[in-house]
């Protein structure tokens, strides 16, 4: 078993190897946002007004007494908020604020904090890589699976649950003996 568990270790780093599961910084990034949110066009407008007329006045302060949401801190990725919304917010810059932006629904102002979350956006590129690292294996097996069928053996599969369920310490099989 010890042989088999380490020639799928090494299929498994040649499929990785192989695969295009690059992420890019612009993907991953992440940023700080501060958000307001309204139910209403008008509402969301009278807000902007406010926050152009009163260009001192800080925004989270702006923020917390508008926004129909208390949520008002955000970091964000690319996938959180939906496209209307990404599209205009990752082109800002720091301290910029956005104009109202309709989404579902809604109708939302940000304020750029901070364009680039170094240490959040190194996570989640992380993470992504091993999402799809997981995904580009889950792929090649299943094309594997589909041109090999096989049939398991129900009492053998049914004992060998058994097994690990009255044993569920596993043993170290990497380890030389």
């Amino acid at each position: 078993i010890l042989g088999d568990l380490r020639l799928i270790d090494m299929l498994q780093a040649d499929i990785i190897e192989k695969a295009d599961i690059e992420v890019s910084e612009s993907d991953a990034r992440v940023m700080d946002v501060i958000r307001i949110e309204h139910d209403t066009a008008d509402a969301a407008n009278d807000t902007f007004n406010d926050i152009n007329d009163n260009p001192n006045t800080d925004f989270a302060t702006i923020a917390r007494r508008n926004s129909v949401n208390s949520e008002i801190e955000l970091q964000v990725g690319r996938g959180d908020l939906g496209d209307t919304i990404e599209e205009v917010i990752f082109k800002l810059e720091d301290g910029e604020i956005s104009p109202v932006i309709p989404s579902n629904g809604k109708y939302y102002i940000f304020r750029c904090v901070s364009g680039y979350d170094e240490e959040a956006t190194a996570i989640k590129k992380e993470k992504m890589t091993a999402e799809r690292q997981s995904r580009a294996v889950a792929m090649k097996y299943e094309e594997y699976a589909a041109e090999h069928p096989y049939e398991i053996d129900q009492e053998a599969w049914k004992a060998a649950v058994k097994m690990c369920n009255d044993n569920p310490v596993v043993p170290d099989v990497y380890k030389a003996e």
